[in-house]
């Protein structure tokens, strides 16, 4: 009698010697071969490791049961045997090492600090003056990180001391008119 298994919504069915009776072989061999090249999800750890102790399937059985290869789960078994644990031993980010060090990051941030109007394409050729190259966006994600996102500048322009000064003689010089003072000037305002 043929064994049913089902892998990711398909049906397959096993003869008693473990052989595919069902047309889906190759997708089934090529998920396979996809999930291996990922990391298995703590999830699936523990429902390997449950079917390892309470069970008396073997490691192929389980391997097609959980959609990973034989060898992951030969590791797993191996490496809780001798650890006691199923965490994985990579730790941190995986991905690719970061361009900037944590010196060059605190560089980026100060020359932010002592100019705030510097845009990311001026402080990463200041950074590359220190011979790191990164691209602007690359520095916009650091100082974002830390803290510092972008902004556009203020359009309207702030008050000199001189303005200041100007506005004050003129509000002086026509603090005594009246009502009708003003309605003979003309206004410019429509």
């Amino acid at each position: 009698m043929p064994i049913k298994y089902k892998i990711s919504g398909h049906i397959i069915y096993y003869n008693i010697y473990g052989a595919i009776l069902s047309g889906f072989a190759i997708l089934c061999k090529q998920r396979l071969k996809r999930q291996s090249r990922m990391d298995i999800s703590p999830k699936k750890r523990s429902k390997i490791l449950t079917l390892i102790q309470h069970s008396d399937k073997s490691q192929c059985e389980i391997a097609r049961l959980c959609n990973v290869s034989q060898s992951a789960v030969s590791k797993l078994r191996k490496q809780f045997t001798i650890t006691g644990t199923l965490s994985p031993r990579r730790k941190g980010a995986c991905g690719r090492k970061r361009k900037t060090t944590d010196r060059d990051d605190r560089f980026l941030i100060q020359q932010s600090k002592r100019d705030p109007k510097k845009t990311s394409d001026r402080l990463q050729r200041d950074l590359a003056a220190h011979g790191v190259n990164v691209c602007s966006s690359t520095v916009r994600r650091r100082l974002l990180a830390a803290g510092r996102p972008a902004r556009k500048p203020q359009k309207k322009q702030l008050l000199t001391a001189v303005m200041k000064k100007k506005r004050l003689m003129w509000a002086r010089q026509f603090k005594n008119w009246s009502d009708d003072d003003w309605s003979k000037v003309r206004s410019s305002v429509v």
